[in-house]
Protein backbone atom coordinates (compact mmCIF):
# COMPACT_ATOMS: atom_id res chain seq x y z
CA UNK A 1 0.00 0.00 0.00
CA UNK A 2 1.45 3.51 -1.23
CA UNK A 3 0.33 7.10 -1.08
CA UNK A 4 0.26 10.20 -0.08
CA UNK A 5 -1.11 10.90 3.74
CA UNK A 6 -2.07 14.13 4.66
CA UNK A 7 -2.43 15.15 8.33
CA UNK A 8 -3.90 18.57 8.93
CA UNK A 9 -3.76 20.30 12.17
CA UNK A 10 -1.54 17.70 13.21
CA UNK A 11 -0.67 19.81 16.14
CA UNK A 12 -4.32 18.79 17.71
CA UNK A 13 -3.47 14.95 17.24
CA UNK A 14 -3.71 13.35 20.65
CA UNK A 15 -0.41 11.73 21.82
CA UNK A 16 -2.51 8.11 21.67
CA UNK A 17 -2.94 8.85 17.79
CA UNK A 18 0.90 9.82 17.34
CA UNK A 19 2.21 6.62 19.02
CA UNK A 20 0.38 5.34 16.23
CA UNK A 21 1.08 7.06 13.34
CA UNK A 22 5.04 6.91 14.69
CA UNK A 23 4.65 3.00 15.16
CA UNK A 24 3.10 2.88 11.24
CA UNK A 25 6.58 4.67 10.00
CA UNK A 26 8.79 3.11 12.04
CA UNK A 27 7.74 -0.59 11.41
CA UNK A 28 6.45 0.14 7.60
CA UNK A 29 3.00 -1.61 8.29
CA UNK A 30 -0.41 -1.27 9.34
CA UNK A 31 -3.38 -3.55 10.95
CA UNK A 32 -6.78 -2.81 9.54
CA UNK A 33 -9.32 -2.18 12.43
CA UNK A 34 -10.85 -5.47 12.99
CA UNK A 35 -8.50 -7.80 11.97
CA UNK A 36 -5.18 -8.92 13.34
CA UNK A 37 -3.74 -8.92 9.88
CA UNK A 38 -1.04 -6.41 8.95
CA UNK A 39 -0.23 -4.74 5.79
CA UNK A 40 2.76 -3.22 4.80
CA UNK A 41 2.63 0.30 3.62
CA UNK A 42 4.81 3.12 1.87
CA UNK A 43 3.67 5.96 2.46
CA UNK A 44 4.67 10.00 2.11
CA UNK A 45 3.41 12.11 4.71
CA UNK A 46 2.32 16.09 4.29
CA UNK A 47 1.08 17.06 7.57
CA UNK A 48 0.27 20.91 8.21
CA UNK A 49 -0.20 23.01 11.46
CA UNK A 50 -0.81 26.53 12.78
CA UNK A 51 0.52 26.02 15.97
CA UNK A 52 4.40 25.87 17.65
CA UNK A 53 4.91 21.85 17.68
CA UNK A 54 8.20 23.25 19.39
CA UNK A 55 6.31 24.84 21.91
CA UNK A 56 4.08 21.71 21.92
CA UNK A 57 6.93 19.43 22.38
CA UNK A 58 8.11 21.65 25.50
CA UNK A 59 4.17 21.09 26.97
CA UNK A 60 4.19 17.21 26.39
CA UNK A 61 1.79 17.67 24.21
CA UNK A 62 3.81 16.63 21.05
CA UNK A 63 6.30 13.45 20.99
CA UNK A 64 9.55 14.58 20.11
CA UNK A 65 10.39 11.14 18.12
CA UNK A 66 7.22 11.76 15.81
CA UNK A 67 8.25 15.58 15.04
CA UNK A 68 11.66 14.94 13.91
CA UNK A 69 10.42 11.63 12.00
CA UNK A 70 7.84 13.93 9.82
CA UNK A 71 9.56 16.99 10.29
CA UNK A 72 12.39 16.46 6.75
CA UNK A 73 10.78 19.98 4.74
CA UNK A 74 9.25 22.72 6.81
CA UNK A 75 7.24 25.34 4.58
CA UNK A 76 6.43 28.05 6.33
CA UNK A 77 3.39 29.96 4.65
CA UNK A 78 2.88 33.54 6.08
CA UNK A 79 -0.73 34.29 6.84
CA UNK A 80 -3.06 35.98 4.70
CA UNK A 81 -2.81 39.28 6.31
CA UNK A 82 0.96 39.07 5.57
CA UNK A 83 0.36 38.39 1.72
CA UNK A 84 -2.24 40.91 0.51
CA UNK A 85 -1.25 40.76 -2.92
CA UNK A 86 -3.03 36.57 -2.66
CA UNK A 87 -6.09 37.52 -1.53
CA UNK A 88 -7.31 38.78 -4.68
CA UNK A 89 -6.49 35.13 -6.97
CA UNK A 90 -7.35 33.78 -3.39
CA UNK A 91 -10.82 34.93 -3.37
CA UNK A 92 -11.63 34.26 -6.84
CA UNK A 93 -10.58 30.63 -6.60
CA UNK A 94 -12.58 30.37 -3.60
CA UNK A 95 -15.61 31.89 -5.47
CA UNK A 96 -15.66 29.71 -8.30
CA UNK A 97 -15.09 26.53 -6.10
CA UNK A 98 -17.83 27.53 -4.25
CA UNK A 99 -20.39 28.40 -6.64
CA UNK A 100 -19.91 24.89 -8.77
CA UNK A 101 -20.67 23.13 -5.47
CA UNK A 102 -23.66 25.56 -5.12
CA UNK A 103 -25.26 25.66 -8.08
CA UNK A 104 -25.43 29.45 -7.26
CA UNK A 105 -24.68 31.78 -9.82
CA UNK A 106 -22.33 34.86 -8.47
CA UNK A 107 -19.62 36.05 -10.81
CA UNK A 108 -17.93 38.17 -8.98
CA UNK A 109 -16.83 40.95 -6.03
CA UNK A 110 -17.90 44.61 -6.23
CA UNK A 111 -14.43 47.32 -5.81
CA UNK A 112 -15.73 47.70 -2.17
CA UNK A 113 -15.69 44.15 -0.78
CA UNK A 114 -12.21 43.73 -3.01
CA UNK A 115 -10.80 46.80 -0.85
CA UNK A 116 -12.49 45.35 2.65
CA UNK A 117 -11.19 41.43 1.75
CA UNK A 118 -7.63 43.73 1.11
CA UNK A 119 -7.38 45.59 3.96
CA UNK A 120 -9.10 43.26 6.81
CA UNK A 121 -6.99 41.28 9.18
CA UNK A 122 -8.30 37.85 8.42
CA UNK A 123 -7.17 36.31 11.81
CA UNK A 124 -8.74 32.81 10.31
CA UNK A 125 -6.93 32.94 7.49
CA UNK A 126 -7.56 31.05 4.20
CA UNK A 127 -10.47 28.87 5.56
CA UNK A 128 -11.89 32.40 7.47
CA UNK A 129 -12.14 34.25 3.64
CA UNK A 130 -13.81 30.40 2.30
CA UNK A 131 -16.78 30.75 4.93
CA UNK A 132 -17.36 34.41 4.28
CA UNK A 133 -17.51 33.76 0.45
CA UNK A 134 -19.48 30.84 1.06
CA UNK A 135 -21.96 32.75 3.48
CA UNK A 136 -22.18 35.72 1.23
CA UNK A 137 -22.96 33.72 -1.45
CA UNK A 138 -26.08 32.26 0.03
CA UNK A 139 -26.98 35.66 1.35
CA UNK A 140 -26.73 37.52 -1.97
CA UNK A 141 -29.35 37.93 -4.81
CA UNK A 142 -27.20 39.53 -7.33
CA UNK A 143 -24.89 37.99 -9.32
CA UNK A 144 -22.22 40.42 -7.62
CA UNK A 145 -20.60 40.18 -3.87
CA UNK A 146 -21.80 43.28 -2.38
CA UNK A 147 -20.79 44.78 1.46
CA UNK A 148 -24.35 44.34 2.71
CA UNK A 149 -24.11 40.33 1.35
CA UNK A 150 -20.78 39.85 3.77
CA UNK A 151 -21.79 38.16 7.55
CA UNK A 152 -22.82 39.38 10.25
CA UNK A 153 -19.61 38.92 12.52
CA UNK A 154 -17.37 41.20 10.18
CA UNK A 155 -20.43 44.01 9.76
CA UNK A 156 -18.35 45.42 13.17
CA UNK A 157 -15.17 45.29 11.17
CA UNK A 158 -16.68 46.99 8.08
CA UNK A 159 -18.63 49.70 9.90
CA UNK A 160 -14.75 50.89 11.75
CA UNK A 161 -13.56 50.66 8.33
CA UNK A 162 -16.24 53.23 6.92
CA UNK A 163 -15.39 55.36 9.93
CA UNK A 164 -12.03 55.57 9.51
CA UNK A 165 -12.21 56.66 5.60
CA UNK A 166 -11.98 59.87 4.73
CA UNK A 167 -15.44 61.62 3.13
CA UNK A 168 -13.72 62.27 -0.51
CA UNK A 169 -13.02 58.17 -0.65
CA UNK A 170 -16.58 57.59 0.41
CA UNK A 171 -18.03 59.49 -2.38
CA UNK A 172 -15.54 58.45 -4.74
CA UNK A 173 -16.23 54.94 -3.88
CA UNK A 174 -19.93 55.66 -4.35
CA UNK A 175 -19.70 57.16 -7.54
CA UNK A 176 -17.45 54.58 -8.96
CA UNK A 177 -20.00 51.85 -7.89
CA UNK A 178 -22.49 53.67 -9.04
CA UNK A 179 -21.63 54.01 -12.49
CA UNK A 180 -20.29 50.00 -12.51
CA UNK A 181 -24.00 49.38 -11.49
CA UNK A 182 -25.59 51.99 -14.25
CA UNK A 183 -23.29 49.96 -17.14
CA UNK A 184 -24.76 47.03 -16.33
CA UNK A 185 -28.15 47.38 -15.98
CA UNK A 186 -28.06 49.02 -19.34
CA UNK A 187 -26.13 46.41 -20.92
CA UNK A 188 -22.63 47.98 -21.61
CA UNK A 189 -24.59 51.12 -23.41
CA UNK A 190 -22.66 54.12 -21.92
CA UNK A 191 -24.67 56.50 -23.40
CA UNK A 192 -27.60 55.00 -21.45
CA UNK A 193 -26.20 54.73 -18.28
CA UNK A 194 -25.21 58.45 -18.25
CA UNK A 195 -29.22 59.34 -18.93
CA UNK A 196 -29.68 56.47 -16.24
CA UNK A 197 -27.27 58.45 -13.46
CA UNK A 198 -28.62 61.70 -14.91
CA UNK A 199 -25.21 63.41 -16.11
CA UNK A 200 -24.13 64.81 -19.60
CA UNK A 201 -22.12 61.92 -21.58
CA UNK A 202 -19.06 64.00 -21.78
CA UNK A 203 -18.87 64.04 -17.77
CA UNK A 204 -20.15 60.48 -17.64
CA UNK A 205 -16.69 59.41 -19.60
CA UNK A 206 -14.59 61.98 -17.74
CA UNK A 207 -15.72 59.34 -14.67
CA UNK A 208 -15.14 56.44 -16.65
CA UNK A 209 -11.37 57.26 -17.80
CA UNK A 210 -10.89 58.56 -13.60
CA UNK A 211 -11.76 55.37 -12.03
CA UNK A 212 -10.39 53.61 -15.38
CA UNK A 213 -13.45 51.85 -16.56
CA UNK A 214 -13.17 52.26 -20.04
CA UNK A 215 -12.46 48.10 -20.63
Amino acid sequence: MGGTLFLDEIGDMPLTAQVKILRALQEGEIEAVGTEKTQKIDVRIISATNQSIEELIKENRFREDLYYRINVISIRIPPLKERAEDIRVTAKFLLRKITQRTGKRVVSFSDAVMHFFMHYDWPGNVRELENVIESAVHLTNTEMLELEDLPDHMQQSLYISKEVMGLKEIISRAEKQAIIHAIQKSNGDKIKAADLLGISKSSFYEKIKRYDLSQ
